[in-house]
């Protein structure tokens, strides 16, 4: 496993107040952009200018070619491998003396080394920023204003981190786990409860094929279409269909009618193979995306194991 140096030189910038005794001490703002559907923030990687994919719905993960290219230490196999569309994937390990976030910056810090960084044209990208490294600190995510921001909170527990404005919506986390953290948040599709992750990795909002067929949208029905097969970051492609709902609902906010889409989720109970980076296995029903981040300003409180959100505009879904 990963060890990450997260107390190494934890510098705090401007500190922000959020209420009485609270006082979020901002370790990064990043400047942040939307290439495609991949959400880009800068770093470095022993000392060289690098970009991170931010995937909530992810571990922290290197591309070894792009490592390499860096003078990064790679090699030796993190146990098997995984398979993913009919070819097998060696996981390498990949270990970074320094890898700097804003004012952050960890020491040998070891990760998986996965994947092939030739097929984002951005040469600067060289991995994916996952929630193994994020859930250490509080983040506030603003698209429209290119803002990416890490914090450390200090005495916050109970404030209002919704700093930004008077009128925003709260999610409590369900059930979050530190060793295999994910932002799992409680929704609903019509009048149906859904379990919700929020995902920064996701090229749009989806749904589980069997939570769709349970609200009446199947493959094939009337109104349903066809997306194709869509590809991930991990070489896997699912089927993937598209039906719009009557509404969808995260806490005070509902939109409606909701256009979402849908494929079929690995599931615990389904055959794996590999090692470290496996089949992705889903907990939730559904995956919000670039789509839902992109039209709200984000604080993502891991301190507090809550969802701050506010509708910035825009199409939703």
């Amino acid at each position: 496993m990963r060890k990450i140096a997260l107390w190494a030189l934890l510098l705090w910038a401007a500190a922000l107040p959020a209420g009485a005794g609270c006082v979020l001490g901002k370790v990064a703002t990043l400047d942040i952009s939307l290439e495609g559907s991949h959400l880009l923030v800068p770093g470095s990687v022993n000392g060289h200018a690098v970009k991170f994919i931010v995937d909530t719905g992810a571990e922290t993960l290197l591309f070894p070619d792009r490592a390499r290219a860096l003078g990064v230490s790679v090699g030796g196999l993190i146990g098997e491998m995984y398979s993913a569309s009919g070819h097998e994937t060696m996981v390498e390990q990949a270990t970074i003396e320094n890898l700097t976030l804003g004012t952050w910056v960890g020491h040998n810090v070891s990760l998986p080394a996965v994947g092939v960084g030739n097929s984002f044209g951005d040469e600067q990208v060289v991995g994916l920023l996952g929630e193994d490294i994020l859930s250490h600190f509080d983040i506030e995510i603003d698209i429209a204003n290119h803002l990416f921001a890490l914090y450390q909170p200090k005495d916050c527990e109970d404030a209002n981190l919704a700093y930004w404005t008077d009128s925003y919506n709260l999610a409590d986390f369900v059930r979050f786990n530190a060793q295999y953290p994910s932002i799992l948040v409680h929704g609903q599709v019509g009048d149906s409860p859904v379990l919700i992750e929020l995902d920064t990795g996701a090229y749009r909002t989806v749904m589980s094929l069997e939570v769709a067929r349970g609200l009446g949208m199947s493959p094939g029905a009337p109104g349903v279409e066809s997306l194709g097969p869509v590809r991930g970051i991990n070489g896997q492609a699912a089927e993937t269909w598209a039906g719009t709902f009557p509404s969808f609902t995260l806490d005070q906010e509902t939109i409606k009618p909701a256009k979402l889409a849908f494929f079929q989720f690995a599931r615990a109970s389904q055959p794996e193979n590999g090692s470290m980076l496996k089949q992705r296995v889903f907990a939730a029903d559904m995956l919000l995306g670039i789509d839902f981040i992109k039209a709200h300003h984000l604080f993502l409180s891991h301190s507090q194991r809550k969802l701050y959100f506010s509708y910035s505009g825009g199409k939703v879904f």
